[in-house]
């Protein structure tokens, strides 16, 4: 019974992953949503869903600002079953992003949200993408707030102007302000602040690549 137990165990762990739709049902699930600077008004800010986007002109998957305003984020969640607490006692965890509704067969899945590692290089950005089957555990959810562990105290999100499809769209990002000659974000980019909303008060979500 005591071998049984164990290769039951060995089993469960080496299908969890693949059973991760059904286990994402369990999760509060939410939309997000990221800004930038509006350019008919600098006191204001102008708010973008972030949707699953396939990027055909780099081939990556990343978390491209709705076309317009009717359009609702894809559906996101904040996988803690392998977190870790800091010192601080905050919890990280994985971003997840349940894609097995999808239409488009070819794409279904589970992706995990990743931002590159920019250390302290000032000016650098990355844009945040979504990878098949992977996790980064380096993600904070709290409140409606959405964060990443910083490497250096300069780290930050901005939205930034990519080239996505043979268009330019604002895209969530991870970078490092510039220093010189004056504090801004990096070129092309504007300073964000990333926010989330639960699927209830929002009309469902964007299922989109």
């Amino acid at each position: 019974m005591r071998s049984m137990g164990c290769n039951m165990m060995l089993v469960l762990s080496t299908v969890l992953f693949t059973l991760a739709p059904k286990v994402a049902a369990s999760y509060r699930q939410f939309t997000i949503d990221f800004t930038s600077c509006n350019p008919l008004n600098s006191s204001s800010q102008t708010h973008h869903a972030a949707v699953v986007t396939r990027n055909g002109t780099t081939g990556q998957i990343v978390l491209a600002a709705a076309p317009d305003a009717t359009c609702h984020g894809t559906p996101a969640y904040f996988h803690t079953i392998d977190h870790d607490i800091d010192a601080d006692g905050f919890i990280y965890g994985a971003l997840d992003f349940d894609l097995t509704a999808c239409s488009n067969k070819t794409e279904l899945g589970v992706y995990g949200a990743f931002a590159g590692d920019v250390g302290e290089v000032y000016g650098l950005s990355y844009t945040v993408s979504l990878t098949k089957y992977e996790e980064d555990f380096n993600w904070l959810h709290t409140g409606d707030s959405l964060l990443y562990r910083m490497a250096a105290a300069s780290d930050s999100f901005f939205a930034c102007n990519v080239s996505i499809n043979g268009e330019t769209r604002m895209a969530l990002s991870w970078g490092v302000h510039q220093e010189i000659p004056a504090i801004a974000p990096p070129v092309g980019c504007d300073w964000t602040t990333v926010t989330t909303k639960d699927i209830n008060s929002t009309a469902g979500g964007a299922c989109s690549l």
